[in-house]
């Protein structure tokens, strides 16, 4: 089957550096993660597993604990922005 997708502006790049990451083009990487997705039995997962993607990032990102505050905080009150201007 043949799909096309439309991503939002601030998502593509995340991707391709994930699948950059894992040796992989855009396309195999997400054909592996939507086979993934669907045929990898079920099960709950840790919170731990859960959040091991992020914390990985965070740590990348070399940023300290009240750095990534900063940027939640920042991100919290402009979608709060953005919902008091439209109602």
């Amino acid at each position: 089957m043949h799909v096309t997708i439309r991503l939002a502006p601030e998502v593509a790049p995340i991707i391709q550096q994930v699948a950059t990451e894992k040796g992989q083009d855009v396309a195999s990487f997400l054909e592996e993660f939507v086979q993934e997705a669907f045929t990898v039995p079920r099960r709950s997962r840790t919170l731990d597993e859960i959040l091991a993607p992020f914390r990985a990032q965070v740590e990348a990102s070399s940023m300290n604990d009240t750095e990534l505050e900063a940027f939640f905080e920042a991100v919290r009150e402009q979608r709060f922005q953005e919902q008091q201007s439209h109602g």
